[in-house]
C-alpha cells in the first residue's frame, strides 16, 4: 500500500500540472479562436465553404481548381482536341471518356516538352494553366468558357 503523504503529494502534483494547463490554455485561447476564425474565412475565400459553413469543394476536384469545374474541362478539351466529350459536369471514373481526354491532352503537353506533367487523367492545376496558355494562342476563349471577341 502507497503512503498516504506520497499519494497526496502525487495528487497535488497532479493537480498542479492541471492548473498550469488549463491556465496556458486560457492564455492561448483568444488566440486560437481567431486562428479558427481566420481558418474559416480563407475557406470561405477559396470557395472552400459557403457563408454558412458548409463544404462546397466538388468531389474529385482539387479546391484550387474550383472556378475550372468539369465541365470547363470538357468544353476546352473539346475545342483544343476535338474530344467529343458530353459537357455535362460528370468527370466519372479512372475509365471514362473525360478522364481520358484529360490523360490525352495531358500526354500531348508531355510531347511537346513540358516533362513534368504527370499523365494520370486528372484535371490538375497545371492542366488547367496549360489548357488556359493554348486557348489564349489560339484567341479562342476565355477561361471562363465565353468567346472572346476577336481582334481587329
Amino acid at each position: 500500500m502507497m503512503n498516504p503523504f506520497a499519494m497526496l503529494g502525487t495528487l497535488t502534483s497532479r493537480y498542479s500540472d492541471i492548473r498550469r494547463a488549463l491556465a496556458l490554455y486560457k492564455a492561448i485561447q483568444p488566440q486560437m479562436t481567431e486562428l479558427i476564425e481566420l481558418g474559416t474565412d480563407l475557406a470561405k475565400d477559396f470557395g472552400l465553404l459557403d457563408q454558412t459553413g458548409r463544404q462546397t469543394a466538388e468531389p474529385g476536384m482539387p479546391p484550387a481548381l474550383r472556378k475550372y469545374d468539369t465541365k470547363w474541362f470538357q468544353r476546352n478539351l473539346n475545342i483544343l482536341m476535338n474530344a467529343g466529350l458530353a459537357v455535362d459536369g460528370d468527370l466519372g471514373p479512372d475509365d471514362s471518356n473525360t478522364r481520358k481526354a484529360v490523360a490525352a491532352y495531358q500526354e500531348k503537353k508531355k510531347a511537346e516538352g513540358y516533362p513534368t506533367i504527370q499523365v494520370d487523367g486528372a484535371p490538375g492545376i497545371q492542366t488547367a494553366y496549360m489548357i488556359t496558355q493554348d486557348l489564349a494562342a489560339m484567341d479562342a476563349i476565355e477561361p471562363s468558357g465565353a468567346k472572346s471577341p476577336k481582334k481587329t
